[in-house]
């Protein structure tokens, strides 16, 4: 998955996807909604030939930026720990 910074402020961030799968997007969103810190977590999808995908996180404190980075972690342990059980 590729990330392009589209916006971002002290409690928001938007960001554009190329490049990704929804195997990883929905674990992420599971993941950034389940945070207390986390206001809003959502993605757009416009027309797929003329607009990209975009992801916009808003929290109530805390940077998006840490909250997304730790999303992502936790989605790693996840899989981790799942390969470790197989």
């Amino acid at each position: 998955m590729k990330l392009r910074l589209l916006e971002e402020t002290k409690n928001s961030i938007n960001i554009e996807l190329t490049e990704f799968s929804d195997t990883l997007l929905y674990p992420l969103m599971e993941h950034l909604l389940s945070n207390e810190d986390v206001v809003i977590a959502t993605h757009t999808r416009g027309h797929p030939e003329l607009e990209k995908p975009t992801l916009y996180i808003t929290t109530k404190k805390g940077k998006p930026r840490t909250v997304l980075n730790n999303a992502a972690k936790a989605i790693s342990k996840d899989v981790l720990s799942l390969k470790k059980q197989i």
